[in-house]
């Protein structure tokens, strides 16, 4: 067995202040699973301040299956990291930066280095489609969190009172 790496990448636009975002796609909880349109258990071991464990559990046509991520917070420079614990995609690695677009928005900017292992190096081909496959996949699950954050953020803003998740 070899390895190989699929990188891929996509954007996902807010409505909202590159801070605000960055602060609520942060916010780590135990019931965010449902936010992404997946069914599934979360469980956080938050390690220091910018350090965590996140071990999720979803569920998929019966099947479930655990992920383990030691995520990383870089509040400074609104980016944050996740590296893949677990056996599945083991040492992957995903960077999520959050970019002003103008005052009132800004766009999260995600680039993935999935690390698969397979009998041989596939071709060009083959991994331009994985990358294809895995973009939408996860561009997907932030277009259910962008909709969270817009039930949450967009009141807020409306009444200018303190940001609070209401699930």
């Amino acid at each position: 067995m070899q390895y190989y790496t699929v990188h891929y990448a996509f954007s996902q636009r807010f409505p909202f202040p590159a801070g605000e975002v960055y602060e609520w796609s942060t916010d780590y909880r135990e019931d965010d699973i449902p936010l992404t349109g997946r069914t599934g258990t979360r469980k956080i071991e938050r390690m220091d301040e910018a350090t965590l464990i996140l071990t999720d559990t979803l569920t998929e046509g019966g099947k479930a299956e655990t992920k383990v991520r030691l995520i990383r917070l870089f509040p400074g420079i609104l980016t944050w990291t996740n590296t893949r614990l677990s056996d599945a995609g083991r040492h992957s690695q995903f960077i999520y930066q959050v970019v002003p677009d103008g005052v009132n928005a800004s766009r999260l900017e995600f680039t993935g280095a999935q690390i698969e292992k397979a009998g041989k190096q596939p071709a060009k081909a083959e991994l331009a489609a994985a990358a294809k496959e895995y973009a939408e996949t996860d561009a997907l699950i932030w277009v259910h969190l962008a909709a969270a954050m817009e039930k949450d953020l967009a009141p807020r803003r409306s009444r200018g009172t303190s940001r609070n998740r209401a699930r």
